[in-house]
């Protein structure tokens, strides 16, 4: 029964959701609380883990066990952690099926259940309830809803597979006449696929806002519920976005309608196939009637099952889209056939990206195959064939650009041998036309590798003194296209690392090793690195690390893979609390191998102070010293203080090499006055002299639901300029807004780091 309720609320819940994302914006600014639950009894202890579960009578006016059969009158108990009360109860142990008459009272950890008739099948998950409510709590649907919510249905039944209700009315408004609710006369829930409503009315305040007679909701996260969205951008100027599904036999078909003063009007429709064995849609979308350039957008998908294996279908087309540019066509084509194969996988996939524009146009295309075998246990291989042909020409008789069509095959078996791993490599790219201002790439033909560690040469019984060590040896041969090299290679890398005295005062970290190459072409390289950390921890009160790190090839490697460059580095860092909740904090590095190259070796000296009396404060002081420059580098202050329900947010960086702020960031979260609260984010560029990013929202208390008002204004980025924004959001529904966020996606926040939030 609870499942099955606990499907049909939620994607109700999807349906009234203005605007509603998943919350996931650390920037988002604090709204009001959830409102309390309704009911707030507590349900008695979970049951334990074991293959029965005991029926435990705690009154009643009669109760009869006979076998696994129970009866009884004004009943109330406790089974598999639920708390039961009914005029009148019948039930079987054996089948977990349990009939409750009369004023029925089912209270347990994640719902609460009254009625006048519910019929439970434990086992086969159904239900049948009949002129009741239910509270869902927030636990069960696993953090997709914030408060409870309320249900009230003449009757509903279903199991998990589908669920069906009569005169159903959802809310998260506790009072007895709600704020606002959803009802409907008929409700058919197809879990992860759709919630179909007959006669469906949302109303606010006792009034009827929207009410269409069929309406259908997709239950995936691509899709947004009926309500529409509305606000302001750049280019599209003051918007509302619609988007409505009708039914059509077991599919759907919705109808999308935007409405824009700078784009005009958006057309758009999308019909979902979700019959039959396999699942996809069509979709198309244009601005057809706008004053800007047209641009439409179709795309059409299938997968489906066939039984021998999986086969993915996928078309797009565009024509003119604003990340693009005008007069620009995209069109896009995949294949992907996975057929069944014993002991491991297969993929066939095709994939083409036709791009025209005024001048230019391009074409790429590829076709893979690859598969993946298990012979027998620790033999393994996998093969990969890769056909790629990509050209790129102008259409204003300047010829091709560039060019190119290979195909490349990639080969690898793996044989474990317990103490010892053995891998053999294949990699070629065979050309098949000339190539024409395309890189290429390094063949192995083949390449050898035998590999091994501590554990798989010693196991459980490693000695103590003994360092984890790892230990390569291969050989191969070598083809470097861009310098037309070819070289056989014999290669050796082996590491050691490990700890000393790791929880005493002192201690020692290490990592080190040796990479040595031998070329047929008469040239060789080894190249020793090692990294050692001599530690100092005396708690809070001290710790501190010396730290050195070496890298030196010494010789010649033919290929570039196999080079690196030389690190000879010291640092030292220390930490010490100088008074309670004061720490000061100071780091400075030596680089050895550029002062052997004539330049100064110190490293940027550091200082750090952090005062944190409690949980509710936290400021913090830094700086650094540039000793090429002979001059004071980036100096930051930072703050974060809780007052109250009020959070506010500073970071602020001196440019002491240009002797001015660079920046000076604020953010204010919460400060409320009555009903209303209100959340700032200011960035101020101290370099141009103007505000980066300047974020406002207003949210004010309605009960069970919150309006937010937002202005936020980006001058970088991609497309900067003001929005406006307006939301009427539910407390009960996880929630998310562009606040804090720039143009291209990215968070802003005010510069601290994490941890001051």
């Amino acid at each position: 029964m609870a499942r099955g309720l606990i499907c049909l609320l939620l994607m109700l819940s999807v349906g009234v959701a203005l605007a509603q994302t998943q919350s996931g914006n650390p920037m988002d600014p604090t709204g009001f609380p959830p409102n309390a639950p309704r009911d707030g009894r507590l349900p008695p202890p979970l049951p334990p883990e074991q293959g029965s579960y005991e029926l435990k009578l705690i009154s009643s006016e009669e109760w009869t066990i006979e076998g696994n059969e129970v009866t009884g009158k004004d009943v109330l108990f406790e089974y598999r952690g639920y708390r039961i009360s009914a005029k009148e109860a019948l039930g079987d142990l054996s089948t977990d099926q349990f009939v409750l008459r009369g004023e029925v009272n089912v209270l347990g950890r994640d719902y609460v259940v009254r009625g006048d008739y519910v019929f439970v099948d434990a086992r086969a998950r159904a239900f049948k309830f009949v002129q009741g409510d239910i509270d869902l709590k927030p636990a069960l649907l696993q953090g997709r809803v914030q408060t409870d919510i309320y249900v009230n249905s003449a009757d509903a039944s279903g199991s998990e597979d589908r669920i069906e209700g009569r005169q159903v009315s959802v809310t998260t408004c506790k009072y007895p006449n709600p704020h606002y609710a959803i009802y409907a006369g008929d409700v058919t829930v197809e879990p992860g696929k759709k919630l179909t409503f007959r006669d469906f009315r949302l109303k606010i305040l006792g009034t009827t806002i929207i009410r269409i007679p069929r309406v259908v909701i997709p239950l995936n996260r691509r899709t947004q519920g009926i309500s529409p969205d509305f606000g302001h951008t750049e280019d599209e100027g003051y918007f509302i976005k619609t988007k409505i599904g009708t039914p059509v036999g077991s599919n759907t078909f919705y109808t999308r309608v935007d409405l824009m003063t700078r784009k005009g009007v958006g057309l758009g429709g999308e019909f979902a196939v979700e019959s039959g064995p396999g699942r996809g849609g069509v979709r198309v979308y244009s601005n057809l009637f706008g004053n800007a350039t047209p641009g439409v957008t179709a795309s059409a998908d299938y997968k489906t099952n066939l039984g021998w294996g999986k086969v993915e279908v996928e078309q797009g087309y565009r024509r003119f889209f604003f990340l693009t540019g005008e007069n620009t066509t995209s069109v896009q084509t995949r294949l992907r056939v996975s057929p069944n194969i014993p002991d491991g996988k297969m993929d066939i996939t095709y994939f083409r990206d036709r791009n025209t524009s005024g001048t230019f146009e391009s074409t790429n295309q590829n076709a893979q195959f690859t598969t993946d075998k298990t012979w027998r246990q620790g033999l393994t291989s996998s093969i990969q064939l890769n056909y790629t042909n990509a050209i790129a020409q102008s259409t204003e008789g300047k010829g091709v650009l560039s060019k190119r069509e290979a195909l490349e095959v990639r080969a690898q078996t793996n044989y474990d041998m317990r103490q010892f791993v053995a891998r053999l490599d294949y990699q070629q790219i065979i050309p098949i036309t000339q190539t024409f201002n395309f890189v290429g790439g390094i063949d192995r033909t083949p390449e050898l590798t035998v590999m091994t560690d501590t554990t798989r040469l010693f196991g459980t019984n490693r000695p103590k003194w003994l360092p984890n060590i790892s230990a390569l040896v291969s050989a191969g041969a070598y083809h470097d296209r861009f310098n037309s090299l070819h070289v056989n290679r014999y290669f050796l890398d082996f590491r050691a690392n490990g700890a000393s005295n790791p929880a005493r005062l002192w201690g020692i970290i290490y990592d080190a090793g040796l990479r040595q190459g031998i070329y047929s072409d008469g040239t060789a390289q080894y190249t020793p690195t090692a990294n050692v950390i001599l530690r100092y921890n005396a708690g809070d009160r001290l710790s501190g690390n010396i730290a050195y790190s070496y890298t030196r090839p010494h010789g010649y490697s033919p290929i570039q893979g196999d080079r690196s460059g030389t690190v000879n580095y010291m640092s030292l860092d220390a930490v010490a609390e100088l008074f309670p909740a004061f720490t000061a904090a100071a780091q400075v590095g030596f680089d050895f191998h550029q002062q052997s190259q004539g330049f100064d070796g110190w490293i940027s000296p550091g200082l750090k102070f952090e005062y944190a009396p409690s949980a509710d404060f936290k400021a913090r002081l830094t700086g650094n010293y540039l000793p090429q420059l002979s001059a004071i580098g980036n100096v930051r202050f930072d703050l974060a203080w809780q007052a109250g329900a009020t959070f506010v947010g500073v970071g602020l960086r001196y440019d002491g090499v240009r002797n001015q702020w660079a920046n000076l960031n604020l953010f204010v979260d919460a400060f409320k006055i009555g009903r209303l609260k209100v959340s700032a984010l200011l960035l101020y560029n101290g370099y141009l002299s103007k505000f980066d990013s300047r974020h406002l929202a207003l949210t004010y208390d309605l009960h069970c639901a919150e309006a937010v008002f937002q202005v936020l204004e980006n001058n970088t980025g991609f497309r900067p300029g003001r929005e406006f924004l307006f939301f009427i959001r539910i407390k009960g529904l996880p929630f998310d807004t562009p606040f804090g966020v720039g143009r291209q996606g990215e968070p802003l926040g005010y510069g601290t780091g994490g941890g001051w939030r």
